[in-house]
């Protein structure tokens, strides 16, 4: 088993299998390679992190069923805004939707199969055919605020930049919350403790995900 470190937060990418998918490109020719398809997921990994924090961010600052927006930019360039709701009523468990949408977001840059840098820009769009349609995260709350959280992250992100095109993402996603230091009942995702496995599909191929953040 190989391992690669990803560099923030201590999160570590685990290949227990990876897999090629090969499909046909959207212009004709075979357009897939394994190390494309890897990086069209990397490129959002850190994301991946960011919204979870983000939406339990927006859970402790709610007021009732709404979660209000909560923005953030990339660490390279443009900004996610998570929002969504909450279900009502007292209860150490909740059920938490929020959208996820990014806006020329970055993380940084990659590298190519040569070593050479590789930069991708994210979108999410809302486009006639699909008004209203964000990448959306559902998460579990359970036993708060020291208790456990599970749920899925699912939907499409654009990309422009050394790789293009549309990146599917269907995830699931378990972790262990504990409570903000010095706070009356605020919660946040424990680090280290948090589980993503699922896949990433573009026109470059299809990568199984399994990582630990």
């Amino acid at each position: 088993m190989s391992h690669v470190k990803i560099g923030w937060g201590g999160a570590f990418l685990f290949f227990c299998l990876v897999t090629l998918t090969l499909m046909p490109a959207a212009c004709g020719g075979g357009v897939s390679s394994e190390h494309a398809a890897r990086q069209a997921y990397m490129g959002l990994d850190h994301a991946v992190d960011r919204a979870l924090k983000l939406a339990m961010r927006g859970y402790n600052a709610a007021t009732s069923a709404h979660i209000p927006d909560q923005s953030e930019p990339g660490d390279e360039s443009g900004t996610m805004v998570v929002g969504g709701k909450v279900d009502a009523g007292e209860s150490a468990n909740k059920v938490i939707t929020v959208t996820v949408a990014l806006d020329e977001y970055s993380d940084g840059v990659l590298e190519d199969e040569d070593g050479d840098d590789l930069f991708i820009v994210y979108f999410t769009e809302e486009t006639e055919e699909e008004e209203g349609i964000l990448p959306v995260l559902d998460l579990k709350l359970k036993g708060m605020p020291d208790g456990t959280f599970d749920g899925t992250l699912e939907g499409h992100f654009l990309m422009e930049g050394d790789l293009d095109g549309r990146v599917t993402l269907d995830l699931q996603i378990e972790g262990v919350l504990e409570e903000v230091a010095g706070s009356d009942g605020e919660i946040r995702r424990k680090p280290g403790t948090v589980t993503v496995i699922g896949t990433a599909t573009s026109r470059y191929g299809e990568f199984e995900v399994s990582i630990q953040l």
